[in-house]
């Protein structure tokens, strides 16, 4: 096991932002994973009689302007959401993670192509990339999938790549590759289980970009499409009776405040906990 495996697993929620952060993060995915089989009222009941309510009665966060149960749309538009970004990050994983091992374990035009290909990607805005692919594919939740997943691909390799580097010239990795074990054995053996750390909280980070993301598409009208709901398509739907009720503004965007403002805290944690092993290997570097 390495020092940074034992390390970042040692006392890691000591810290108090971390804990708040994975406290509320796990709340507000729990209230979108129970509406799955349960909400207080189905988000396809219409009650045009009862439009526009506020807070209290049998409808704790009010109504929309079709009578329809905030609450209850509040949690199917969490897991929505999550969702969609959850598999944006799955998309980046599985190919952003391959591709920066590759580039520093093989080095020369390989690792020059696959870095410049991420300098590339960075270079363009993301959100304005995402809306460009969704708006020439057609708007729906799988394309918001695959199009917030190729944008988290850089992401995941920038870091897949540094921490090979780190790793690279360790005296475990360098016995491992003398010993005859292929590049890739030694990554997926020694490297990767090292970096599950890093990644994660990377994971965490483009989990919380993702959610923004699909909230900014859903609201020009690019991402999850009615009967479905998310919190960006509440907000779409939501502008024009705001002024009336803006409990349907403040329902959804507070809590997709505190969601990412959760993920933020949480990835931040995770790698303030980290980055003290990971000073003391490039301390162990250069002596």
């Amino acid at each position: 096991m390495s020092d940074l495996a034992a390390t970042g697993r040692r006392n890691w929620l000591s810290q108090p932002g971390l804990r708040i952060g994975i406290a509320a993060a796990l709340l507000l995915l729990l209230a979108g994973f129970v509406s799955i089989v349960w909400t207080p009222h189905p988000i396809d009941s219409v009650n045009v009689g009862a439009a526009l309510q506020g807070f209290g009665g049998t409808h704790w966060l009010g109504t929309d302007y079709l009578g329809r149960d905030l609450l209850s749309l509040l949690m199917k538009g969490i897991l929505a959401s999550f969702i969609v970004a959850a598999i944006a990050v799955v998309i980046g994983a599985l190919v952003g993670i391959p591709l920066g091992l590759a580039a520093a374990s093989w080095g020369g035009p390989v690792e020059w192509a696959i870095l410049r290909l991420t300098h590339f990607m960075f270079a363009f805005p993301a959100l304005i990339a995402a809306i460009l692919i969704t708006a020439l594919a057609g708007p729906s939740m799988v394309n918001v999938m695959v199009a917030v997943g190729l944008f988290n691909i850089p992401a995941f390799a920038r870091v897949a790549h540094a921490g090979m580097a780190s790793f690279w010239q360790r005296d475990y990795v360098a016995a491992a590759r003398l010993s005859g074990m292929s590049g890739a054995e030694v990554a997926r053996r020694h490297i990767l289980p090292s970096l599950v750390g890093l990644l994660g909280a990377q994971a965490v980070l483009q989990l919380a970009l993702g959610i923004i993301a699909e909230a900014g598409l859903s609201y020009v009208g690019l991402g999850t499409q009615p009967p479905a709901t998310s919190l960006g398509l509440m907000l779409k739907d939501a502008q024009t009776y705001a002024p009336m009720q803006p409990a349907l503004v403040l329902v959804p965007g507070i809590a997709l405040l505190l969601i990412v403002v959760a993920l933020h805290l949480v990835s931040d944690g995770l790698r303030d906990r980290l980055d003290a092993p990971l000073r003391q290997i490039g301390a162990d570097r250069a002596a």
